[in-house]
């Protein structure tokens, strides 16, 4: 699953297009609730049903994203996230209630392949723990900065 953005009216190559998949969209979408909550709202952010800004509003999110990254602020956000994200404590592994071992077999039974009771959990390679999902996501300047290069190219844009 992913956000396709696509410009209205774009003045450039860079305008026409830009795709994040969920891993990366949410935080940068969450960034943007931070840096720019006039122009944030869950029902254009955080779904993918055709709403977005004019060409008014991408241009004033553009400033403030290149804002954002010349300044530094992006950068010292970056480096909290991953500090946070990092920090975060592992959390028992769904998949085997934090034994290590599987314990059930539905996952297997639909891939037709054969269940061996006590087998060693593939979900968490037998620790019985793993990172948070919240750790799968993931957020970089670079993104940032794309997406406010897409932004001031687009004329607006609708996310599909």
């Amino acid at each position: 699953m992913g956000m396709d953005v696509h410009g209205l009216n774009p003045t450039s190559e860079t305008g026409k297009y830009f795709r994040n998949n969920a891993w990366y969209w949410r935080p940068l979408a969450n960034y943007i609730a931070e840096v720019a909550p006039s122009l944030y709202s869950e029902e254009v952010w955080q779904y993918n049903n055709g709403k977005g800004l004019d060409a008014s509003d991408a241009s004033a999110l553009a400033s403030i994203l290149k804002a954002e990254v010349a300044s530094g602020n992006c950068a010292a956000y970056a480096t909290n996230y991953l500090r946070r994200i990092q920090s975060l404590p592992d959390e028992p592994c769904p998949h085997c209630n934090g034994t290590g071992h599987r314990n059930e077999h539905r996952s297997l039974l639909s891939r037709g392949d054969e269940f061996v009771h006590g087998a060693a959990c593939n979900a968490c390679e037998g620790k019985g723990h793993r990172r948070p999902s919240s750790t799968w996501y993931h957020f970089d300047v670079e993104n940032v900065q794309a997406f406010a290069n897409f932004c001031a190219a687009s004329g607006g844009f609708a996310i599909w």
